[in-house]
C-alpha cells in the first residue's frame, strides 16, 4: 500500500467503532516508580501548534517529512485548545455537539467542523535512559489523537479519560527526537462522550517518557481479603512482570507491607523467582488486626516490591497504597466493614472555570479539603475517570468513590424527553456488537489503573446509556475481576430487561414519596440516589426530605447531590471586565446555556450559601434540643465522639452571655442525652430572647482542617423574649398639604405623596434616606427553578402587580396619626392592597400590608420594597445567620446577629436571579458609615434582602457582566417568600408548604425607626 493510500486509511479509523486504539499497550495500575531509578521525563508546557478546522485539511506528508514550516503558532500543555485561543469551547447536555450543523449518525462524524490541532515539541532522553525500552504516556486527550516519533508513525487512541501508552523504543535516538501529536475533536468514540459537559479538545493531562529496565513491573494488584471478625487480613499481591531478558536468570523479590502511619513493616515476604519475558507472581502476606479503612479513618498501607539480581544489585522497584476494608451486601443492605453505610456525597465534574479539566494537583487537592470540611463523605466520578492523583487523595483524606467508565450516550436514546424503543437502529451501545470491544476497552482501562484504591466502593457502567447487554456484559466482567466492590449502574432503570447489571438500585431525581414507594414494596437492592437535589442556581430546598430517609429505611443509603461547582469559563465582557460564564456566551451552537450551572460551588470554587445547609444536613454529630436537654447523636460509623470538643453557647438577644465547654464520649452510632450545661440559674431572669447553641468542633489538628474547625451545631430557643406592656405611644404630627402628607417625629420626618399614595421621603436631619418610593412587591427575580417548573409563567400576574400598581384611594387620621393608602393591583381578577402607616413621635412607623382579594392562589412573595441611598450600605440584622436562606433551605439556620456590607449580600449565580434573602429575622438595620439608619422589627419573625439591585434589574440582565452599576441600597421587606425548590429543575415544584398561599399572609407588620 503506497503512503498516501496509508494516511487515507488511518483517518477512516475516525468513523470505526472497531478501531479505538493502534499499538497502544495494555492498561496496568497506576503503581508508584517506573524504574529502580523513576526514569521519567515531563512533557508538559509549550509545544508549536497549528489548528485546523477538519482532519482532511492537515497534510500528514508534513508531519512525516517533520516539517518545521507548517507550525503558526504555540500551545501550554496541559491544556485545552479552546481556553487558549484556537476554536471555542461549546456547552451541550443531552444533544450532540454537531446536532442540526452536520447530517451524521452514530458512528459517523462530522467532515466540516471537525477542529483538528497538531502538536509537535522536540525532547532529548538522559544517558541513563540509553540501553532501556522508552515509553510515552499520555494521561488524558480528547477526543482522540495519532502520534508520530520522529517522521515515524506509532500508534493511535481514543478515549479522552484513561491513559494512553506507547513504546517506542525503535524510533527514538540517543540524541535530540520530535513528537507530534494530531488531535481530532469528534471520532467514533465521541458518541460514547455525550456527558453533560463543556465539549473541548486537546492534551489536557500530563505527558510523560519514561524508561524502563530490563526487569520491569509492569502491573501490581493488591487484593485485600478480610476475615469475618475484621481482625485477620491477607494482601493477595500479584505483580506482572514485562521483561526484556536474553535468557533466563533468578532473582530475589521481597514484597512487604508497611503502615502507613508510623511506617512499621507489618508483613514481609522474599521469594526466588527465575524471569525470562511476561512472568506473574502472586505474593501473600497476611497482617494481625489491621487498621481498617474508611473514610472517617482513612489508614493506608504501603506495599512495595523490590527486585535483586545474584549480586543483590536492585534491578526494578514499585509500590503501591491500599487499604483494608471489606464492603458486602447482607440482607440486601450495604455495609462497610461491618456497618451499614450512608452516602453524603456529590457528583463532581473535573472542571475550574479557569482552566476547564486541566486541573492542577493543588486544585484537586483543595476540592477534596473542602469537602470534608462540609462533611461530604463521598463523591461520583461523573462521568468518565478522573486524574489518577484524586483518587490518591480519597485514599488519603478519606472519600467514599464511586469510579464510573467513560461512557455516556444521552443523545441516542432520549430525544427532548421522549425515551426511543431499545431496538432503535441508533442506539449506542444498546446491543449492537460493533459497539462492545471499544465499550469493555473502556472499562478495563479504568479497572486496571484505579483497582487499588481503597476508596473506591463501587465500579460504575457509565452514565444515561440507556441498558442493553453489553453494558450488562461489562457489569459481568466487573464482578468476576473483582469482588471486593458493587457493581452501579442507573440506566437499568430505562432498560429492566438487564435489571442484575446493577447491584443497587439507582435513580436519578426521584421524589421522596418515589423514594418510599420502592422502599415499601418489597425492594430487592439497596437504593442509592445517584443524582438529586439539582443545585442549578438558587437551589438546593428541602433536600432535609432526602436525608431523613436514611433514618427511616435501612435499605436507603444516601445519594449524591448534582453537583460540586459550576461549569463556566473565564471571559472578558465586551465592557472589558471578566466573568464566568456557561454555556452559549461562546458563540457556541448548538448550547444548553444555563444548564451547564449547578454547583454547589461558584466556577472558581468558593462556595455558594447552598452549602452551608448541605454542611449542615450532612453533619457526621447531630445536635437536638428537647427542652434544657440535648440529645447528641453520633452518625460516625467508626470514631467516636472524643475527637470533638463541645462549646455550649447562650446568647441574649444575640448577644454572648455564657460559655461552657465539656467532652462526651459516644460511641459510633449511639446517642446520649444530657442538661444543657449552663445552668437555669444563669438566665431565667434575663428579659430577651434566650437562644442555646452548641456547636461540635475538631479537638485536634488533622490534615484537612485545623484544631477548633466546626463540624455541626445545634440551637435551641431556651425562652422567649419577655413581652414588655403596651403604653399608649404619642402620635407624630402630620401635616395634611394639598399635595402631600407631612409626619413630623421627634427629630425625623417623613413625606406621603397624595397623587400616587407612596412613602417617598424619610429625613432626619436634612439626610434623605429614600431614593424611591416604599411600594408593595409581590415578585422575585425567577430562579432557574422557577423556569424550569413553571412558576414563571403561573406568577407572571404578580409582576405586574409589583411594576404597575393604581392608587385608589388615601384615608387619614391627624389625631391617632394614621395614613391608609389603597392600591388596585394589574391581576385577574383585580387585587388590592392597603398599605397602612401608624406614626409615633418616637421616630417610629409602623408598616402594615394587607392584600384584599388575591388573584391566585399562590404567589413569589408577599411584602413590600424600596430603595435607599447607596450610602446606607452598612447591614446588621438579628435572625438566620446563613449567608441565604428560604423558608425551605433553612435547616442549618442559626439564629445570632451578624454584620456586613450590602454588596456582599449579591449571590453571584451564573444566571443573575432571587439570591440574598434572610429568614427568621427580628431586626436588621441599615446605616451610614456616619450612624444614620433604619431599623425594621417586628414581633413575629419575617424575611429580608438588602441588595445592590432591584428583582428586575435581576431578571432583565442576560449575565452577572450585564448588570448596571449599582446607585442604591434595594429593602425588601417580607412575611413571607416562595421557597426556592430543586428536587430538579425541569418540573419539580417547591414543596406546597414553603409556598406564599393566598390566606396565609395576606397581612404583615414592622416597625420602621429612624435613627
Amino acid at each position: 500500500m503506497d503512503k498516501n493510500m496509508e494516511r487515507k486509511k488511518i483517518l477512516k479509523w475516525l468513523e470505526n467503532p472497531l478501531v479505538y486504539e493502534k499499538a497502544a499497550l495494555p492498561p496496568h495500575s497506576d503503581h508508584h516508580t517506573y524504574g529502580a531509578k523513576d526514569d521519567v521525563i515531563s512533557l508538559n508546557g509549550t509545544w508549536k501548534f497549528r489548528y485546523y478546522p477538519n482532519c482532511e485539511s492537515v497534510n500528514v506528508k508534513e508531519i512525516e517529512e517533520q516539517n518545521q514550516s507548517m507550525f503558526a503558532g504555540e500551545i501550554k500543555v496541559p491544556g485545552h485548545m479552546q481556553l487558549q485561543g484556537y476554536g471555542t469551547p461549546q456547552y451541550v447536555n443531552t444533544q450532540y455537539p454537531w446536532d442540526g450543523v452536520e447530517d451524521v449518525c452514530p458512528p459517523e462524524v462530522p467532515h466540516k467542523f471537525n477542529p483538528t490541532g497538531v502538536y509537535a515539541r522536540k525532547f532529548t532522553l538522559p544517558e541513563e535512559f540509553q540501553q532501556k525500552r522508552i515509553r510515552i504516556n499520555f494521561e488524558g486527550v480528547e477526543s482522540c489523537f495519532y502520534l508520530w516519533i520522529n517522521g515515524k508513525f506509532i500508534g493511535y487512541h481514543e478515549d479522552s479519560f484513561c491513559p494512553a501508552e506507547f513504546d517506542i523504543t525503535e524510533q527514538v535516538t540517543a540524541k535530540e527526537n520530535e513528537i507530534c501529536v494530531m488531535v481530532v475533536r469528534f471520532c467514533s468514540g465521541s458518541w460514547l462522550e455525550d456527558q453533560d459537559f463543556f465539549r473541548f479538545s486537546g492534551i489536557f493531562r500530563d505527558v510523560q517518557v519514561y524508561a524502563v529496565d530490563k526487569v520491569h513491573i509492569e502491573d501490581i494488584e493488591v487484593r485485600q481479603i478480610l476475615n469475618n471478625a475484621l481482625d485477620m487480613g491477607t494482601a493477595e499481591i500479584k505483580l506482572l512482570f514485562d521483561n526484556c531478558l536474553e535468557k533466563k536468570d533468578t532473582y530475589k523479590i521481597v514484597t512487604n507491607i508497611v503502615q502507613k502511619q508510623d511506617k512499621k513493616v507489618v508483613a514481609e515476604e522474599w521469594k526466588n523467582c527465575t524471569f525470562y519475558q511476561t512472568e506473574k507472581v502472586t505474593v501473600h502476606l497476611k497482617v494481625k488486626t489491621p487498621l481498617l479503612w474508611s473514610a472517617e479513618t482513612p489508614n493506608l498501607y504501603l506495599c512495595k516490591t523490590i527486585v535483586y539480581d545474584k549480586e543483590s544489585r536492585e534491578v526494578a522497584r514499585a509500590e503501591t497504597e491500599f487499604g483494608f476494608r471489606k464492603l458486602e451486601l447482607k440482607d440486601k443492605v450495604m455495609y462497610l466493614n461491618g456497618k451499614r453505610i450512608v452516602f453524603r456525597g456529590v457528583n463532581r465534574h473535573e472542571f475550574h472555570g479557569d482552566v476547564g479539566r486541566a486541573l492542577t494537583e493543588e486544585q484537586i487537592e483543595r476540592d477534596i479539603i473542602l469537602m470534608k470540611k462540609n462533611n461530604i463523605n463521598a463523591v461520583r466520578t461523573s462521568h468518565y475517570p478522573n486524574q489518577k492523583i484524586f483518587y490518591r487523595l480519597c485514599d488519603k483524606y478519606g472519600l467514599y468513590v464511586i469510579d464510573e467508565v467513560n461512557l455516556e450516550s444521552h443523545g441516542t436514546w432520549q430525544k427532548i424527553g421522549r425515551v426511543v424503543d431499545a431496538d432503535e437502529k441508533n442506539l449506542v451501545p444498546g446491543d449492537n456488537p460493533l459497539w462492545e470491544p471499544a465499550v469493555m476497552a473502556r472499562a478495563r482501562a479504568m479497572y486496571e489503573r484505579d483497582k487499588n484504591h481503597p476508596s473506591i466502593l463501587m465500579w460504575s457502567c457509565g452514565n444515561e446509556s440507556f441498558g442493553g447487554s453489553i453494558i450488562y456484559k461489562m457489569s459481568q466482567w466487573f464482578r468476576h475481576k473483582d469482588k471486593s466492590r458493587l457493581i452501579h449502574y442507573e440506566g437499568v432503570f430505562q432498560d429492566r430487561r438487564y435489571n442484575d447489571t446493577s447491584d443497587v438500585e439507582s435513580r436519578m431525581y426521584a421524589k421522596p414519596d418515589e423514594v418510599r414507594e420502592y422502599l415499601e414494596n418489597n425492594p430487592q437492592k439497596p437504593f442509592v440516589l445517584c443524582e438529586y437535589a439539582h443545585a442549578m442556581g438558587n437551589s438546593c430546598g428541602g433536600v432535609e426530605r432526602y436525608t431523613n430517609l436514611e433514618d427511616e429505611y435501612p435499605q436507603y443509603q444516601g445519594g449524591f447531590i448534582w453537583d460540586f461547582c459550576d461549569q463556566a469559563l473565564l471571559k472578558k465582557g465586551a465592557d472589558g471586565r471578566c466573568y464566568y460564564a456557561p454555556g452559549g456566551q461562546f458563540d457556541d451552537r448548538p448550547t444548553d446555556g444555563y444548564f451547564s450551572g449547578n454547583g454547589l460551588c461558584f466556577a472558581d470554587h468558593t462556595p455558594s450559601p447552598k452549602m452551608e445547609e448541605i454542611k449542615f444536613l450532612y453533619q457526621p454529630v447531630t445536635i437536638n434540643f428537647h427542652g434544657e436537654e440535648m440529645e447528641i447523636r453520633n452518625k460516625n460509623m467508626f470514631v467516636r465522639t472524643d475527637i470533638y470538643e463541645f462549646v455550649c453557647q447562650l446568647y441574649e438577644e444575640g448577644v454572648k452571655r455564657y460559655e461552657e465547654k465539656f467532652d462526651i464520649d459516644i460511641a459510633p452510632l449511639e446517642k446520649a442525652r444530657i442538661a444543657f450545661p449552663i445552668d437555669k440559674s444563669k438566665w431565667e431572669h434575663l428579659e430577651g430572647e434566650i437562644i442555646a447553641d452548641c456547636e461540635v468542633r475538631l479537638k485536634e489538628d488533622c490534615i484537612w482542617a485545623k484544631k477548633g474547625s466546626p463540624i455541626g451545631f445545634g440551637q435551641h430557643i431556651l425562652k422567649e423574649k419577655t413581652k414588655k406592656k403596651n403604653f399608649k405611644k404619642q402620635p407624630a404630627v402630620l401635616i395634611e398639604g394639598d399635595f402631600n402628607i407631612g409626619i413630623h417625629m421627634k427629630d425625623s420626618t417623613a413625606l406621603l405623596s397624595k397623587q400616587d399614595g407612596r412613602l417617598i421621603s424619610i429625613k432626619k436631619e436634612e439626610t434623605e434616606f429614600l431614593l424611591d418610593a416604599i411600594k408593595p412587591d409581590f415578585w422575585r427575580a425567577p430562579t432557574d427553578n422557577d423556569g424550569g417548573n413553571g412558576n414563571v409563567f403561573r406568577w407572571a400576574q404578580w409582576k405586574l402587580a409589583s411594576l404597575y400598581q393604581k392608587y385608589e384611594s388615601v384615608q387619614v387620621d391627624v389625631e391617632k396619626g394614621y395614613i391608609e393608602t389603597k392600591f388596585k393591583l394589574a391581576t385577574v381578577p383585580v387585587s388590592y392592597c392597603h398599605i397602612r402607616y401608624h406614626c409615633y413621635y418616637d421616630n417610629q412607623i409602623h408598616v402594615s400590608v394587607n392584600l384584599e382579594n388575591p388573584a391566585t392562589d399562590e404567589m413569589p412573595c408577599m411584602g413590600w420594597t424600596c430603595r435607599l441611598k447607596e450610602e446606607f450600605r452598612y447591614l446588621k440584622w438579628y435572625g438566620n445567620c446563613q449567608k441565604e436562606s428560604y423558608s425551605d433551605r433553612r435547616n442549618g439556620r442559626r439564629i445570632g446577629v451578624e454584620e456586613d456590607v450590602v454588596s456582599n449580600q449579591y449571590t453571584p449565580y451564573l444566571n443573575p436571579q432571587e439570591n440574598g434573602n434572610k429568614t427568621d429575622v427580628r431586626y436588621i438595620i441599615l446605616k451610614t458609615k456616619e450612624g444614620r439608619g433604619l431599623k425594621i422589627s417586628g414581633e413575629i419573625p419575617f424575611e429580608i434582602s438588602a441588595l445592590p439591585y432591584t428583582s428586575h434589574e435581576m431578571e432583565n440582565a442576560a449575565n452577572i457582566n450585564c448588570l448596571p452599576i449599582s446607585q442604591s441600597t434595594v429593602l425588601g421587606v417580607y412575611a413571607k417568600k416562595s421557597g426556592v425548590g430543586g428536587d430538579d429543575s425541569w418540573g419539580a415544584p417547591v414543596e406546597e408548604a414553603c409556598i406564599v398561599h393566598e390566606g396565609e399572609v395576606n397581612s404583615f407588620t414592622v416597625s420602621l425607626e429612624v435613627f
